[in-house]
């Protein structure tokens, strides 16, 4: 097994490789499967990408547009707290230059909340940034759902993962859902 810190690095590599139409590409297939198994889901926790991320915008603009109550992460002493956000006007540049909502209630419940990560296993687990902002989240957050999103490449045969690391209930790719700790 490989160390975190090898993986973060040779999987962003990859990552990075990425050609931007792949990527929109990508975003918009995203998009279209999390609306179309879940669609009956009335709120749904998603990030804002930095540098060679999956972006999650078209689902934003998807999930408005239906309705639906989208929350984003706002980081604030080393925590992330989910706030609700209604546009793309509601986003400002917060820690680390990451986009934020700059205001809206937080919430403590959701039903479906994507998860950012540089790699996922099949089992569900991932490896970040190191900071454990989403494992500090999801362990106090009441959620029906939890999904990795990423692109092929960053999936591995397994991730290291300790006792505190969050498994996902899923993680979904471009190329289809893959399945995580069995509660899907």
């Amino acid at each position: 097994m490989t160390d975190k810190q090898s993986i973060r690095g040779e999987t962003i590599k990859r990552r990075d490789e990425i050609n931007a139409e792949y990527s929109e590409k990508a975003a918009i297939t995203i998009a279209e499967k999390i609306m179309s198994l879940w669609a009956d889901y009335k709120s749904y926790a998603l990030y804002c990408a930095i540098k060679s991320e999956l972006s999650l915008y078209p689902l934003m603009n998807k999930l408005w547009d239906a309705g639906k109550s989208v929350l984003l992460p706002k980081v604030t002493d080393g925590y992330i707290n989910l706030h609700y956000c209604a546009s793309m006007a509601e986003l400002k540049v917060g820690y680390m230059n990451i986009y934020e909502p700059s205001g809206g209630a937080t919430a403590e419940r959701v039903d479906f909340i994507a998860v950012p990560g540089v790699a996922f296993d099949r089992k569900g687990y991932r490896v970040g940034y190191g900071k454990g902002f989403y494992d500090r989240l999801l362990s106090g957050l009441s959620r029906k759902l939890t999904v990795g999103i990423a692109f092929d490449i960053q999936i591995s045969t397994s991730v290291p993962h300790e006792e505190h690391d969050v498994a996902m209930d899923a993680v979904l790719t471009e190329k289809g859902l893959i399945a995580g700790n069995g509660m899907i």
